[in-house]
């Protein structure tokens, strides 16, 4: 039988929102149950198995070909996928390599999920962003700033 879990050191019987509608009915596996354990415990308490629910993955639904489409939305498109073409290839050698794919293109286009500006039918251009070894965000202008 499941739906229930006894903890005899808090005298405390959890049980399920179903193992609960069940046990409400008089005769029934359920309700012997719950009424064996108030004999055996008078102080006996009763809780509710709460469920929680767990955070949906940041990456859902951000394939390799949807991120391509919305790279195709902007000015600089051509630039960009050669930058993700070479993302997906360092990847290779990752643990995780679409991890770090969708890492680089969240982190490239953070207004991703926003509704865009358009600029004669087209997103603006952004500028290239890379993952370095480490896997810390630089941008031209950091790398210029690194070298000076």
């Amino acid at each position: 039988m499941t739906g229930y879990k006894m903890n005899f050191a808090t005298k405390t019987l959890t049980i399920t929102k179903a193992f609960g509608e069940k046990a409400s009915l008089p005769n029934t596996e359920e309700a012997n149950i719950i009424q064996n354990m108030r004999n055996l415990l008078p102080d006996l308490k009763i809780a509710y198995k709460t469920q929680y629910r767990s955070k949906p993955h940041p990456y859902k639904g951000l394939s390799y070909s949807r991120m391509e489409k919305y790279i195709n939305c902007h000015e600089n498109a051509n630039e960009l996928l050669v930058a993700f073409k070479g993302i997906k290839e360092v990847a290779k050698a990752q643990s995780y390599p679409h991890n770090y794919v969708c890492k680089w293109f969240l982190t490239q286009f953070p207004d991703y999920k926003e509704i865009p500006t358009l600029h004669n039918d087209k997103i603006a251009a952004v500028e290239v962003v890379t993952l370095t070894k480490d896997r810390t965000i630089a941008t031209k202008e950091t790398d210029v700033a690194m070298a000076a």
